[in-house]
Order: structure tokens, then sequence, then C-alpha cells
């Protein structure tokens, strides 16, 4: 069985730098000391959407923050002839404005099931959550750069409706443009520029969040002349956090994926992809075992290793293989969480792996930038982080149907059976294999806290201006 097989390679784990839950002690150093939680939420099969995600990264950073004009977020979909997208993004400036699409989201084909290129900004509308009383654009003591929390405006009690073209507020196709590129027949690259540096009131957008959806999945964030739903629209709208809706509209996945134990590193800001890059092989260094089998050991050994042999080390290496509760090491079942702590400084940044374990060889993961663990500004980062983990493939054995292959962990006679790929390392969204997988939302939630009882404005803006959003991701 899968859950026996990944208990038994976690407590293979003995090692001193492993522990039996977290990594050896971090290096001395001024900073935060940090608590991750990556808890299974799946299994409950309430998942609808076939994609789902946040893109919160401007597009040449590597930092989590609001886009400042000229700046864009771009992030690739998997959709079908018929699939349309909707999304929401807040107008920083303003109390609970936001950008979106009308309920029936923008269609990603047409009649003729070919996908849609170019400028599709046409179909940008700029909505009004009813959540909040709305003071003068870009001064009110209430708006993200100057409110003292996310819930700190007086209450409207209104309704989601379109906001209407004033001095203050130019045509929305004006403020944010939107551009579709099919990259492939089921992969489209779409880009989310903010374009309101000529509008009377220039602002930061924040991260956002966005779903692919079918034509008969209309207004699946919000509904025109209907109240919020109350399921996380109005922290967009008001504090342009997307950490709290996303989960709430992904759902659950239809079955456990069997997150397994796995592997962080903390680097220092100029050591980036520890572990992986996107569109290179696996480097032989344990990851295979990672995604394959969930065993972390050989992917910690070798890290170890490496970080011992370089003139600039890794702050930490880990692993994270006992459950909150739990007695010995073990693979996570619904409800369940992994724990592990560490010390870091401002520039460092985070990595993590495990796989998910009703496939060949999947594993959860950040990108090759990692997770930048202190804003801009020194503030060490807290609150929801699910957003910023994918769901990546090895690229060493080849898939079969996730759930049923006769080569996954759970069915497989022994470790590494599969047939062996000789692939790239790839975000799932980039793989055709014709198989269908669960969004990292509906399956995993990653939450971050620090000592310092902070909670970081990932969405401020540069140095030299004032700050955005006074709240970005608080853990819930």
């Amino acid at each position: 069985m899968f859950i026996k097989r990944l208990v038994v390679a976690a407590s293979l784990l003995t090692l001193p730098l492993l522990g039996s839950g977290v990594g050896a002690a971090a290096q001395t150093m001024s900073g935060a000391n940090f608590t991750v939680r990556i808890e299974n939420v799946s299994g409950q099969n309430t998942q609808v959407y076939s994609d789902i995600g946040i893109a919160g990264i401007p597009v040449n950073d590597t930092v989590r923050r609001a886009a400042m004009p000229s700046e864009a977020y771009e992030f690739t979909v998997k959709a079908v002839a018929g699939d349309r997208l909707s999304f929401a993004a807040m107008y920083g400036q303003s109390n609970d404005s936001f950008f979106g699409a009308s309920d029936a989201g923008i269609a990603l084909f047409d009649d003729r099931g070919k996908a849609i290129s170019g400028d599709v900004s046409d179909q940008v509308v700029l909505w009004d959550a009813g959540t909040e009383v709305n003071e003068p654009l870009g001064t009110g003591a209430n708006q993200g750069p100057r409110q003292s929390g996310p819930d700190a405006g007086e209450v409207e009690n209104g309704v989601v409706q379109v906001v209407g073209v004033t001095d203050e507020f130019p045509a929305a196709n004006t403020l944010l443009h939107v551009t579709l590129t099919p990259v492939t027949d089921t992969q489209i690259k779409v880009r989310i520029e903010n374009t309101t540096g000529s509008a009377p009131v220039p602002t930061g957008i924040s991260p956002v969040l966005y779903v692919v959806h079918t034509a008969d999945q209309v207004a699946p964030l919000f509904k025109t002349g209907e109240k919020d739903r109350g399921l996380g629209l109005e922290r967009i709208a008001e504090s342009g956090n997307a950490e709290v809706l996303a989960p709430a509209i992904a759902g659950s996945a239809v079955m456990n994926v069997g997150a397994s134990p796995g592997v962080f590193v903390i680097t220092s800001g100029d050591q980036l992809a520890p572990i992986f890059k996107a569109g290179e092989k696996d480097r032989g260094q344990g990851l295979e075992a990672q995604a394959e089998d969930g065993n972390p050991t050989a992917l910690s050994e070798a890290l170890t290793s490496m970080s011992m042999s370089m003139s600039a080390a890794y702050k930490q290496v880990g692993v994270f293989n006992t459950p909150v509760g739990a007695d010995k090491p073990g693979p996570l079942a619904p409800g369940a969480a992994f724990e592990f702590t560490f010390t870091a400084a401002p520039g460092d940044r985070l990595y993590f792996t495990e796989m998910f374990g009703q496939s060949n060889d999947l594993f959860f993961a950040p990108d090759e930038n990692g997770i930048a663990l202190f804003s801009g500004k020194g503030t060490p980062i807290s609150g929801s982080i699910t957003g910023l983990i994918q769901l990546w493939d090895a690229g060493t054995e080849v898939n079969q149907e996730p759930f049923v292959g006769a080569d996954q962990a759970p069915r497989q006679i022994a470790p590494n059976t599969g047939a062996a790929e000789n692939g790239v390392v790839l975000p799932i969204y980039a793989v055709t294999d014709g198989y269908h997988y669960p969004s990292v939302l509906s399956s995993l939630k990653v939450t971050i806290t620090n000592d310092m009882g902070m909670t970081v404005n990932m969405m401020a803006m540069p140095t030299g201006n004032d700050a955005m959003m006074a709240e970005a991701t608080p853990a819930k």
C-alpha cells in the first residue's frame, strides 16, 4: 500500500540532520524564525473548475508584490474549446474596486474552436465590490495605501456593480490590458498589464486570482447586482489578498492526493534553483526518488553534501516527515499537516519538494526562484503562500492516469518500477499527457508565520512610494 511504503521510506531518515520532523539547526543569523505548515486538504470531491491559480510575481521579478504601472503578471492556463477565463485583481488606490471580466468571463476560443490570440482588453471590467464605503480615490484614509487593516473602512452592505466611467475612473480597458497568446492547442499564456500610469490616480494592482471555466459555469467569483458571497472577494477588493477566495473557489480534490514527506532548503538570495530548473533534466541528486516514491532521503543528503562543499553554504537543509501529532514519520492523510521551522534573514529564500503520491513522478514545489521570505523593505512574510506552489513533472517516469496507474506509489510492486521517460522538469500545465490533475489549491494549504508577529505587505509600492495594502495574506 502507498501509505505503508512511504512510512517505511520516511522511517529510514535517521541521520541527526534529518531528525523526525524538521532539519538541522540553522546557522546563527539576524532575521526572523519561521514556521511553515503544509496541510492536505484533498479528498472531499468538491473541485469544480478545471484550472485555478494566483499570479502574484511581476514579470522580471522574483518577489510577490503589486504590479506597478507598466508592469505585468503572466501565467499559462490549460484550456479546451469552449473554456473561458475569469479573474480578479484589486485597484490598490481604492476602498473596494477591482478589475475582472463579465459574469460570463473572457472566451479563450472562437466559435470554430481556435484559440484566441491578441488583445482582449475590451472585455475588462472595473468593479465595485459593495463591501466598503468609497472615499475620494487615492486619498481615502481607509484605502489600501493608508488603511490600518483590511477591514478598517466603513461597511457598505452593497452589491457588486460596474464602476462607471468618471473623471477618476477612465474606461477599464485603458487601465488594464489583457493579452492572450496560444502556446499549444491546449495552453494559453495570459498577460495582464497595469496601464494606469496616465490615469488621474495611477495605482498598483494586486496579485491576480484566475479561474478557467466552461461557458455554463458563469460568475465563478461573483455575480453582477448580488452581494459578495462571503468567500473572500472582499479581501481581494479591499486589501489585494487572493489567498482567501482562491481555495474557497478551488474546493477539494476528488481523492486523497497522497502528499509525501519532503525536503526543504533555505538559500541566500543569489542561490537560485538548488533542486531543479524548469526545462532541464533531473540532476540525478535524488529528486527522482522524491517525485516517484515519496522518499526525500537521497535528495536531502545530496543537498547537504553540496552545501558543505560550497563556499557560500545553504543556510539550512532539512526533511519534514512526521505529521503534526503523529508519533512516527509518514505521509499526509486528508486533514493532516507537516510543519517545519527555520531561521532566515532578509534576502533568503525557501524551497521545498514533496510528492503528489497518486502519480508517477509529480511533485509539489515553488518555482526555481523559490519563495522570498522578506519583502523588499525587509519585512518577514506571513500568511497563506499556497498560490506560490506549483505541481511539477520530474520527467523521470512515463505518466499514467493519476489515481489508477499500476506503476504509481500506491500500486507499484517496488520503488522505481515505471518506464523511464528521459524527459525534463516541467510545470504540469506544460505537460501534454492527456490527463487531468487537481489544482494545488484543491490539494494543499501552505501557510507561513514568523515570530516577529508581522504580516508583510507583499503588494507594497517600491521604496519611496506609499505602501499599497495594509494586509496581504493572513493565515486562515
